[in-house]
């Protein structure tokens, strides 16, 4: 499933692309952007459910929560504005991050875990806008987040128990946006630019035992039980602002853009479509800062081009 709707994103940016030269591409700006950014996901509230084929779900309350994310990201960006006022923009970022925790407790037995997390970040952005002014866009835009995670959990009990688990993830995320573009130019070559958008997610996570990195330890000869964890859904709604100022190098076709923006989300789940994690009425908080440098290169589709032919002599 992930593949394919890989595949299809990539598809519509083609063919939005190709239907854009068609349409007389006018302005072309081909770039890269890095991004630093701080995550607080809203799976990360302190609660972790364990499902065991002996007894209904259990819901822990004392599970470690990780301190926020750090993560640097980066990739390919591409602006084509065609018939005067239209204007696509796909834009692909990759990314990685990590994190650990522990915690202890003493309640109902003295207990110490300690969980390392690792994220792989796949991001696939497309928007179209049309400018009803010369400072103000509006667009809509589709956003396809593909998430990998490995997970490390070492539990340390004095019953005595110990155990070490692996568990790997898989998260699917399609978040459609409505929003406006502001520019206000400041001199002759430094604009400052604002975009603010609201923005619906429906997403997907699987998580799964990793069988190959499973140890475990009980002189009670308890062993443990690997229920599958039910996949989960969810659906979040929130909004985005990005404040930039874009700077356009003089007697050169470059720009460089910096900025900041901020995302908020918040999400909505049944208890049915829980997972792992706990995520109904969460918060996902995601802030940092961007620079973006373009070469921009036009093509003037008003003046007609003089093809050369050959022609048979008056002289013949």
């Amino acid at each position: 499933m992930k593949n394919k709707s890989v595949l299809i994103v990539v598809i519509i940016v083609i063919i939005t692309a190709a239907s854009a030269f068609q349409a007389d591409a006018e302005d072309i700006s081909i770039g890269g952007t890095a991004l630093y950014q701080w995550w607080r996901p809203a799976w990360n509230t302190g609660k972790i459910i364990f499902y065991s084929q002996q007894s209904p779900p259990i819901i822990d309350y004392t599970f470690p929560s990780f301190p926020v994310f750090r993560q640097f990201r980066y990739g390919p960006s591409l602006s084509i504005k065609f018939l005067r006022n239209w204007e696509i923009s796909p834009e692909f970022t990759y990314g990685k991050t990590s994190g650990n925790t522990n915690g202890a407790s003493i309640a109902p037995d003295p207990l110490y875990r300690k969980v390392a997390i690792s994220i792989v970040e796949h991001d696939m952005h497309a928007s179209i806008g049309y400018y009803a002014l010369d400072f103000l866009k509006v667009f809509a835009g589709l956003r396809v987040e593909l998430v990998n995670t490995d997970i490390t959990y070492n539990h340390i009990s004095s019953m005595p128990e110990l155990f070490h688990i692996g568990l790997k993830g898989e998260t699917l995320n399609f978040t459609p946006e409505l929003g406006v573009h502001f520019i206000v130019p400041v001199t002759g070559i430094i604009s400052l630019m604002l975009d603010l958008s609201g923005t619906f997610q429906s997403g997907s996570e699987k998580k799964y035992y990793n069988m190959n990195n499973i140890y475990h330890f009980d002189l009670s000869g308890f062993k443990l039980d690997f229920f599958r964890i039910p996949r989960a859904q969810y659906r979040a709604i929130g909004g985005n602002s990005f404040l930039s100022v874009k700077i356009n190098i003089p007697e050169s076709d470059v720009s460089l853009i910096a900025g900041a923006y901020y995302r908020v989300l918040r999400y909505f789940q049944k208890n049915s479509e829980r997972g792992l994690f706990i995520m109904n009425r969460s918060l996902d908080h995601t802030y940092g800062l961007s620079l973006t440098a373009a070469y921009l290169f036009s093509i003037d589709t008003h003046r007609h081009r003089k093809i050369w032919m050959p022609r048979p002599s008056m002289d013949e």
